[in-house]
Formats: structure tokens, C-alpha cells, sequence
């Protein structure tokens, strides 16, 4: 997962730059309830989603981030976030926002703090506010966050060890071409694994949920999604 990093070693007056210069438009939400005393600022470009006090005009919590699209998936991005209360409720209520309000999926930045981002994350697997996946979005491998210890997403983490990762994918492959036999009443030519493209298995590796024995990853890649609860 993200780079993570003590908090003191975090640019916040970055992130607050980053919003700077925009055009910011009051947002009444719908789909989730509004706050009396808080109001929704989001920018023209949707880049920047703010919570002001209404009578103060204090920054409450800040999300900056961008649309991207990982294997013709879209998400909301972060890439960087500031609350000036840390457990006011505040951050959650713009992913709340974001998801519900707007209909994005949000995934996280590559870099975390500690205590911070990293804290409000493992409180969100905990809790049914959204559900919560980790993804490698090198390979489109998807599984619930609550699935893995810590370290398999905050720390330095080699692929856990599989009984053969080659013959698991063979026996997959010889069950679907038993499957298309019985279909179709047709044989298929054997297939070797050093016939198939790297499109090809990675395919195989996202939909029976296996990954190659004893490689290490790169832990930028792996990410949280937020999305809506459903289970």
C-alpha cells in the first residue's frame, strides 16, 4: 500500500495549495443528509471538495484527487487530504459525499501518514460506512480489506506462498477446457502456459483469485477502494 510516512513529515500547506485558485460552487446534497452548521464546497473541476463552517468560515476537512481509470474503471482518486480535527466525523462525511452524493468510488493515494490517513483507513475497515477493498491495480486483483493483515497492505509484504502457482493454473485451465467440452461436444487442444499471452493470465489471475508464488510486490501499487456498503 502507500508509502507510509509520520505525519510530521506531511507538506499540509501543500495540500491546502492545491485547492487554491479554484472556482467553488455551494453544494446542497440530496442523497445524504446535510449539515446545519457545515456547507459543501466543491469545485468547478471536481478536484477540490470542501466542508466550511458556516458561521467561521473555517476549513474543516479538505480532499483533493482526480478521476482516473484502472482497467476501464473510474475512481475518485485522493491525493491528499486535511481535517483540522482529527475524529470530528468531518473526513468520513466527504467520503459519505463523494460516494454516495456523486457516485464516485474512491481509492487512495500511494502515500499514507502515520497517525492519519493510515488510522482513519483501518477505521473505516472496521466499521460499515463503505465497503472496503484492496486492490493491486497493476493486476486488477480485488479482494475485501478486512481479508488482510496489516502488513499484507501497509507493509513491506511478499506474496504469500502458493502450493504450485504454475499447476494451479493449469488445473484452471484443464477445467475449462473440460467445461467447453461438455458444452459444445467438442475437444479442445491442450493448452500450455507458455501459449498464453500476459493479458491472458492476468485474466486468469484477477477471476480465481490466485497470484504468482514468492513475487514481491510494489506496494504503490496496492491501494484501498471506499465504495457503497452493501455487505
Amino acid at each position: 500500500m502507500p508509502l507510509v510516512r509520520k505525519s510530521e513529515q506531511i507538506n499540509i500547506d501543500y495540500f491546502l495549495q492545491e485547492s487554491y485558485g479554484k472556482l467553488y460552487t455551494d453544494y446542497i446534497p440530496t442523497a445524504i443528509s446535510s449539515r446545519r452548521f457545515q456547507v459543501i464546497k466543491i469545485s468547478n473541476d471536481k478536484s477540490s471538495i470542501k466542508l466550511i463552517d458556516r458561521t467561521q468560515l473555517d476549513l474543516l476537512s479538505l480532499i483533493n484527487g482526480k478521476l482516473t481509470t484502472y482497467h476501464k474503471i473510474e475512481y475518485f482518486e485522493i491525493t491528499g487530504t486535511y481535517s483540522k480535527n482529527e475524529r470530528s466525523g468531518n473526513l468520513t462525511y466527504l467520503f459519505e459525499f463523494i460516494i454516495y452524493e456523486l457516485g464516485y468510488n474512491i481509492l487512495s493515494d500511494k502515500k499514507h501518514s502515520t497517525p492519519g490517513s493510515k488510522e482513519f483507513w483501518q477505521a473505516q475497515i472496521r466499521r460499515k460506512n463503505f465497503d472496503i477493498y484492496r486492490i493491486n491495480i497493476k493486476t486488477n486483483f480485488k479482494r475485501k480489506a478486512k481479508d488482510y493483515n496489516e502488513n499484507e497492505i501497509w507493509g513491506e509484504y511478499i506474496r504469500s506462498p502458493f502450493t504450485s502457482y504454475i499447476e494451479t493454473l493449469e488445473e484452471i485451465i484443464d477445467t475449462e477446457a473440460i467445461l467447453h467440452e461438455d458444452l459444445n461436444n467438442e475437444t479442445l487442444p491442450d493448452l500450455e502456459i507458455e501459449q498464453l499471452d500476459s493479458e491472458t493470465i492476468n485474466k486468469l489471475e484477477s477471476e480465481f483469485g490466485i497470484e504468482k508464488k514468492n513475487e514481491k510486490l510494489n506496494m504503490e501499487d496496492i491501494r484501498l477502494i471506499a465504495q457503497k456498503y452493501v455487505s
